[in-house]
């Protein structure tokens, strides 16, 4: 026969490990807000996918729109001339 080991607390006799029955016994739900949590974490992690799959979707749109380098030309250094720069108007 399994004993429970007992012992007291303010709220009266209880069994260890007895988390749940205390809360039960006090009015609050420890397991619901638990649950609670883990909802709203997943659907906090599900907005973040959408959200991030949204940008892609922009992303490819402006690239889309920028259009192709001619061939030999860096994208990166597209337009930049060599040399003295003017000065910048204030």
């Amino acid at each position: 026969m399994l004993r429970r080991a007992f012992y007291v607390h303010q709220s009266g006799i209880e069994a260890r490990h007895g988390r749940e029955r205390r809360a039960r016994l006090e009015g609050v739900s420890h397991m619901s807000r638990q649950g609670a949590d883990k909802r709203n974490k997943e659907r906090a992690r599900q907005q973040k996918q959408r959200d991030k799959a949204q940008d892609r979707v922009v992303r490819k749109r402006e690239k889309d729109a920028k259009g192709d380098t001619p061939p030999g030309e860096d994208p990166d250094i597209a337009g930049i001339v060599p040399g003295p720069q003017p000065p910048l108007e204030e």
